[in-house]
């Protein structure tokens, strides 16, 4: 028994549902890989572009993790743009306190810097109290 030639309407019907699928799939499950697929690429583009940073740097950043001392743009290249910032500058030594607020879907997390490099952190989990 000879198949019948597929018809191109039978292909387009198919072919919309097809997209359709994928991007329900996307919405329920990709969105979280999309990032992290943004977030690795931004953070190896980083290290690539700045050869001095040290193997323990390097490390960190890929990861996505923090260490003291580090500069706003390795904090950026590990972590990605701050939901929020918020700069003082100290009465008595006149020195320049910045936080920046990450807001995961998870946690919470704020990092603060002193003169422009990293001075601690703090991280808490949605509806934990202080």
């Amino acid at each position: 028994m000879k198949k019948a030639p597929l018809s191109w309407q039978y292909i387009s019907i198919n072919g919309v549902r097809g997209i359709f699928a994928l991007v329900l799939l996307f919405m329920f499950l990709g969105c979280g890989a999309y990032h992290g697929a943004l977030d690795s690429h931004r953070r190896r583009s980083y290290i690539s572009d700045n050869p001095q940073l040290t193997k323990e740097q390097r490390k960190d950043i890929l990861k996505g993790r923090l260490q003291a001392g580090m500069t706003k743009e390795m904090v950026r290249a590990s972590l990605g743009e701050p939901t929020e910032t918020s700069a003082s500058t100290t009465a008595w030594t006149k020195r320049v306190r910045e936080k920046w607020f990450y807001d995961r879907e998870e946690e919470t997390m704020v990092v603060e810097f002193e003169d422009g490099r990293v001075a601690g952190w703090t991280q808490k989990k949605k509806g934990e109290r202080d």
